[in-house]
C-alpha cells in the first residue's frame, strides 16, 4: 500500500497530513515529531501492528512543504 504524506511549515510548527485518509493529520513544533506522529496515526487508521514495516521516500523538498511517499508492507 502506498500513501502520501505532506508536512507543511507553519508559523508555530509543522502540520503533517495524509490527504487520502480523512482526519489523518498531526501537528508539532518539531519536524521529526510531526513525522513520527503522522506515521503512528497511519498505523492507527489502518489498524496496523505496532512495528509495521514501511519505506519512506521524499518526493518534494522545499522550505514550506516536504512530501513523502510511504510504502507499507503487509506481513506474510
Amino acid at each position: 500500500m502506498t500513501l502520501h504524506i505532506d508536512i507543511k511549515k507553519e508559523i508555530d510548527g509543522y502540520t503533517a497530513v495524509v490527504p487520502t485518509i480523512k482526519g489523518c493529520e498531526a501537528w508539532s513544533d518539531e519536524y521529526e515529531v510531526a513525522l513520527n506522529k503522522i506515521i503512528n496515526l497511519i498505523a492507527y487508521y489502518l489498524k496496523l501492528e505496532k512495528n509495521f514495516k514501511y519505506r519512506l521516500d521524499i518526493t518534494l523538498n522545499s522550505p514550506e512543504l516536504v512530501s513523502y511517499t510511504i510504502n507499507i508492507y503487509k506481513p506474510y
